[in-house]
């Protein structure tokens, strides 16, 4: 009986592994792959994976406020000083005025209200205003988010709904090395299966690369196909699978 078993490498870990033998044979056994291969284009086809645990480099927060109103110019009073306030408190934090840009005011009027809405309760107009703030640490942003819920916690700036996104930028850097991991893994892995199979490896025939995906770096998923566009979290984890065909002799 063929023992797949045999195949797993003990260091690495590994995707998978299919034996490339034309698409006549496609739904042997790995038993009679083997036995093809040897007589046939003799090549094996294995991933390969390399990752990485990376802290985000750029921060961006944006702050919306928005606010209902039927007096435009009382509002507009208010948001200023909220906006201040913001300012204020983001400084403190250890941001710079150059970090911090102020967007357009938007002024938008509501729908008439409802029937089963009290006139007294309805709001003529919504006046939004956000921030967008730019940071390369983790440490002034984790401080103003504490400020932030400080001030909330005493009532004030109700109206400020922060988001904030993580970006790693520096991927091109690390890029090629990562391939070349991915690369030796997979070369280990086709290793093993020629030992197991008394063949050797040869040169590389075919070879695609997987797309690189950032994840949060606590995320318990070990699949390729995950979401791999992630900017909640600060840590990330970086990987690339690739899919090789070797040769065998």
């Amino acid at each position: 009986m063929f023992d797949l078993q045999k195949f797993k490498p003990i260091h690495l870990i590994l995707f998978g592994l299919t034996v490339s033998i034309g698409p006549s044979i496609g739904g042997y056994c790995v038993g009679k792959a083997i036995e093809r291969f040897k007589s046939s284009d003799k090549s094996v086809t294995v991933k390969g994976m390399a990752e990485r645990t990376v802290d985000s480099d750029s921060i961006v927060i944006n702050i919306d406020l928005s606010e209902q109103t039927n007096d435009i110019s009382e509002q507009t009073h208010k948001v200023q000083a909220d906006i201040k306030t913001l300012k204020d408190t983001l400084i403190s934090c250890g941001f710079k005025g150059d970090d911090i840009k102020e967007n357009t005011v938007h002024i938008i009027e509501n729908s008439p209200p409802r029937k089963d809405e009290l006139p007294e309760l309805h709001k003529k107009y919504t006046y939004q205003l956000s921030l967008h703030v730019h940071a390369d640490d983790e440490q002034r942003t984790d401080k103003f988010r504490q400020e932030l819920s400080k001030l909330q916690s005493e009532g004030k700036l109700l109206s400020a709904h922060p988001r904030f996104a993580y970006t790693f930028t520096k991927l091109d850097e690390i890029r090629a090395p990562m391939l070349a991991e991915a690369t030796k893994s997979a070369r280990t892995v086709a290793d093993q299966f020629a030992k197991d199979s008394e063949t050797r490896v040869g040169g590389i025939l075919r070879a695609q690369q997987g797309a690189f995906t950032l994840t949060a770096a606590s995320s318990s998923s070990n699949s390729e196909y995950e979401y791999s566009n992630d900017t909640n979290s600060y840590q990330k984890r970086v990987r690339v699978v690739t899919n090789i065909t070797f040769g065998l002799e």
